[in-house]
């Protein structure tokens, strides 16, 4: 059985290597030479014991995001009050605005969209 060190890395352990030692080079922990130099090490590394040796005299930092971002959960419905308050409001206004037109015009086939309106509403209700 293989010891915790020699257990063989993946390109994802080593691309989260190079990305690391990114971040301690904007930090300003390692210069140009030695960032190029560790990051060759990092892509050729074949065991975690080797990209481990890359961060010994570098401090742990603790990630502000996590590797991989939360999955959305598809079958959760978030649809809430909200939707219905921006259609019921784009209704409102709406309605208000074809009676003013039909006021003013005296036109009233503008009333065809009012009462399109109200049947996307219905059916969406």
């Amino acid at each position: 059985m293989a010891r915790d060190g020699n257990i063989r890395v993946g390109t994802a352990e080593r691309e989260r290597a190079i990305d690391e030692l990114g971040e301690h080079f904007s930090e300003g922990r390692i210069d140009v030479a030695e960032y190029e130099l560790r990051c060759g090490a990092a892509a050729a590394a074949r065991t975690q014991a080797e990209l481990a040796a890359l961060f010994d005299d570098l401090p742990v930092r603790v990630s502000a995001k996590p590797l991989t971002p939360a999955p959305k959960d598809p079958l959760v419905d978030r649809s809430g009050p909200k939707d219905r308050t921006i259609i019921t409001v784009f209704a409102i206004v709406a309605a208000v605005v074809t009676v003013v037109v039909v006021a003013i015009t005296q036109f009233w086939l503008a009333l065809i969209p009012a009462l399109i309106i109200g049947i996307v509403i219905f059916m969406m209700s």
